[in-house]
């Protein structure tokens, strides 16, 4: 599939275009995003519900500034882990960034793996505004630690059984919300839609299981490596409780037992706890993707050929301040001088001054004269 030629044809057709790269975890959405907004004139806005706080830049696996390729990116560490922001205010946002970009001329790239802030654009969702609850949340919260999720996702069932169908029980901070709506509103949660506002072209990878999992236990072991506990600790260090929607992200809550008591739970377990529960979210996300239509899907292998780096020609001589490009008539004229100077015997000779002007007058005039089979005069000693 030539990916390009293709979203070059839909550019040419849509009004409102807009390009999305989904996949799970680890599947190498950001590469291709960067391959995708340099091509095509993008500018990046980030879908990644955990990538809108600062300070946990390593466990959400945020693009860093160094290898953003100077292109724009939108939504990336825009508040604190004790701020909360709604899907309905970071609805607002997106939309404000895609505005943006169109009054620039360019071209909207979102790219992330949480599917609600994807179908909450794509699909104009009439999001609730309504305030989170952090008392109810802490509550719900502490229920599902003591009589597990399924005990949380019980409650839904009873309040709200349509939303308790679509919701899985592992998905906890969907189903709090769920109920939150439910007991502020007195209605049940609906995923409401608008007439979609964008054209949209969706491109994501498909991996083989298993090899997706190893991705994900690879990333794991590098966020370690680069410092992903001490992230953590840093982050407890500010204040940043515990129950905060921020703290509870995949990378954060798997270290803080960890931090807390070391002995209780070593380095290793934590790092394997981790990668089942990123192992799990990749299936949740996978399971919410194929509710979309018209995904072009990439096997690894275009993914890796339309990536790769193109190897650049090697760069001319820098030419230096003052100094003119030779042309070829005059390294002509050096190349004849040169052997013609090997043949001159090395025994000095006084040339008059007269004469040297006027050679130097010569070279200078065939110089400028197009280039031309030059021939090799003997030079007779005097």
């Amino acid at each position: 599939m030539d990916l390009l030629k293709e979203i070059k044809s839909f550019l040419k057709k849509a009004k409102k275009p807009l390009v999305v790269v989904v996949g799970p975890t680890a599947s190498g959405k950001t590469a291709l995003s960067l391959k995708l907004a340099r091509e095509l004139e993008g500018e990046i806005i980030s879908t990644d519900s955990r990538q809108i706080y600062k300070g946990m830049e390593i466990g959400t696996d945020a693009i860093s500034e160094d290898k953003r390729e100077g292109i724009p990116h939108y939504m990336i560490g825009i508040t604190t882990p004790n701020k909360i922001i709604s899907l309905s205010e970071y609805k607002d946002m997106a939309l404000e960034a895609v505005k943006k970009i169109y009054q620039k001329r360019k071209l909207p790239v979102l790219v992330g793996g949480t599917g609600l802030y994807i179908s909450a654009i794509t699909e104009n969702y009439d999001v609730p505004r309504i305030k989170p609850n952090l008392a109810l949340r802490r509550k719900l919260q502490t229920e599902a630690d003591k009589k597990g999720m399924e005990f949380v996702h019980q409650k839904l069932s009873k309040l709200d059984p349509q939303a308790a169908k679509k919701i899985h029980p592992n998905n906890l901070r969907y189903v709090i919300r769920a109920i939150e709506i439910n007991m502020a509103s007195g209605k049940n949660k609906q995923d409401k839609k608008s007439k979609p506002i964008f054209d949209v072209f969706m491109v994501g990878v498909d991996w083989p299981r298993e090899k997706l999992y190893e991705r994900i236990e690879k990333r794991v072991d590098e966020q370690f490596q680069k410092g992903l506990v001490e992230e953590v600790k840093e982050l407890l260090k500010k204040g940043y409780k515990e129950e905060l929607p921020a703290m509870t992200s995949l990378g954060v809550k798997e270290i803080i037992p960890h931090v807390k008591n070391k002995k209780k739970m070593p380095l290793e377990l934590t790092s394997e706890i981790l990668k089942r529960n990123i192992r799990h979210y990749a299936k949740r996300q996978l399971t919410w993707f194929k509710k979309y239509k018209n995904i072009h899907w990439l096997t690894p292998k275009e993914l890796a050929e339309l990536v790769k780096p193109v190897k650049s020609a090697k760069p001319e001589t820098p030419v230096k301040k003052n100094q003119k490009k030779e042309t070829k008539p005059i390294k002509k004229v050096k190349k004849v001088a040169k052997k013609t100077a090997k043949k001159v015997p090395q025994k000095a000779v006084k040339i008059p001054k007269k004469k040297i002007k006027k050679i130097v007058k010569k070279v200078k005039k065939s110089a400028k004269k197009p280039a031309k089979k030059l021939t090799k005069k003997k030079f007779k000693r005097k």
